[in-house]
This record gives C-alpha cells, structure tokens and sequence, in this order.
C-alpha cells in the first residue's frame, strides 16, 4: 500500500504525518527518521485490521466507451449526423 505523507520542520525537529489524518504522526530529529517511524505505525495499524485498502475508479468517458454501442436510437443519432454531414459537404462542394 501507498499512503501520501507530509513532512514538517519546526525547530529542528521533522514531523511526518499521514496526509487526511493528522492524528497518525512521527516526531524525529531527522525526516527520514520520522517517515520510518510513521511507517511502522501505519504497518501497526494495518496488521491491526485499522487500515484498508480501497480502489477507487472514478467515472470518466474512457470508462463510458462501448456502452452504447448497440443503442438504436444512437445508432439512428449517428447516421442523421451522417447524412448531414454528406448534404453539407454535397452543398459546399457545389458552390465551389
């Protein structure tokens, strides 16, 4: 798993916390100590059942693609678009 931590310098001292939980943190002399640290207490919390996982796909058009793909009324959307498409083209390619 992959958390985003955020870590602080106050007075020389680095605290890392989990970023959306601030009360999750780990206060070290150096960042790198601190960020361990968190990372041990996230560990603890994940063997304890505390954190999960969980994916989320959010809704785009990629995700819509083929959907209506055999939708009559699209199907008969498309081919009006078509022919107008071929009446326009026809009528411009008249008054050239």
């Amino acid at each position: 798993m992959t958390f985003p931590v955020a870590v602080q310098n106050r007075e020389g001292r680095f605290i890392a916390s989990l970023v959306g939980d601030s009360s999750l943190h780990a206060e070290r002399d150096t960042a790198e100590a601190a960020v361990r640290a968190l990372e041990t207490a996230l560990q603890e919390r994940v063997t304890r059942g505390e954190l999960w996982e969980a994916q989320i796909h959010p809704r785009g058009l990629l995700e819509m693609a083929g959907t209506y793909k055999d939708d009559p009324d699209l199907l008969e959307i498309c081919a009006e678009a078509y022919r107008e498409r071929d009446r326009d083209r026809a009528a411009w390619e008249a008054r050239q």
